[in-house]
């Protein structure tokens, strides 16, 4: 895994280029349909574009669509496989309501007019590092934000300057045997959830996550921490690069002690027997 890692930065550059002829068309609200890594990425675009999108922004991570959905939605299926039974549903039901669907996948079985290809044969978590830039890519073309390419180029340069290996290996000592707790300021709270997630499928640890200033409308009573771990992702400006960055500490921090807990990070046994019902 730590060659993938490895790769991250590269992965972000190389989706730049993964791109879809777009006319342009009424959008009234924007909905993501995708389970786990690939559920993720319209976490990060909804809350990096919390003060920027005009229109309302739902990520679905369920196999049912909301009643709203209409001919004005823009949907994007997310779906590494293109087998995830939840998003296929999705699919089929957004198809019927005629939204506007945007298809990102690396099973080149599952046709579509709009689709954004991401290769194939890798681990599935690699959607959120070919997924997220094609969706900024897109909602730009269709002239719902700016234009992202800067931040985006950023975001890499960033990444590829990353040097906090030996300090994601020292904070996944410090989680051995403990159950993290993670917390972010509001603007981050996607990134506090990415943590979590990383946590739970690459270590096989629970994780508990939560963002400021909820924190302090009900977990600040807590008194009893004596098992568990904080780790707090002190940032508070929303930016793409810092974004990217913080969960690239998460997968170093997870692999790592996935290490200490003896246990596979890219084996999923329970999430594939429940995949195969």
């Amino acid at each position: 895994m730590l060659r993938l890692l490895s790769k991250v930065a590269g992965f972000y550059e190389s989706s730049l280029n993964l791109n879809l002829e777009l006319r342009r068309f009424k959008v009234d609200n924007i909905l993501f349909c995708g389970m786990g890594v690939s559920g993720v990425v319209g976490d990060i675009v909804k809350e990096y574009l919390y003060k920027e999108l005009k229109i309302p922004v739902i990520v679905n991570k369920n196999d049912d669509i909301p009643e709203f959905v209409n001919n004005k939605t823009l949907a994007f299926v997310i779906t590494y496989s293109g087998k995830t039974k939840e998003t296929l549903k999705c699919f089929r039901k957004l198809k019927n309501k005629r939204a506007k669907i945007i298809l990102i996948t690396s099973n080149k079985n599952l046709k579509w007019k709009n689709r954004i290809w991401v290769p194939s044969k890798m681990p599935s978590r690699v959607m959120l590092y070919f997924g997220l830039f094609p969706v900024l890519n897109v909602l730009a073309k269709l002239k719902l934000i700016k234009d992202k390419r800067n931040e985006m180029k950023k975001a890499v340069k960033a990444l590829r300057l990353f040097k906090d290996e030996k300090k994601a290996e020292r904070v996944a000592k410090g989680l051995f045997k403990r159950v993290p707790v993670i917390y972010s300021d509001f603007g981050y709270r996607s990134v506090g959830y990415y943590w979590k997630t990383q946590l739970n499928e690459l270590s096989k640890v629970y994780a508990l996550q939560n963002f400021f200033p909820e924190v302090e409308h009900n977990e600040i009573e807590v008194t009893d921490v004596e098992d568990f771990e904080v780790i707090n992702i002190k940032e508070s400006k929303v930016d793409l690069g810092v974004m990217l960055y913080h969960m690239l500490v998460a997968d170093y921090t997870a692999y790592y002690l996935a290490l200490l807990n003896n246990v596979d990070p890219l084996k999923t046994p329970v999430i594939d027997r429940i995949k195969k019902r």
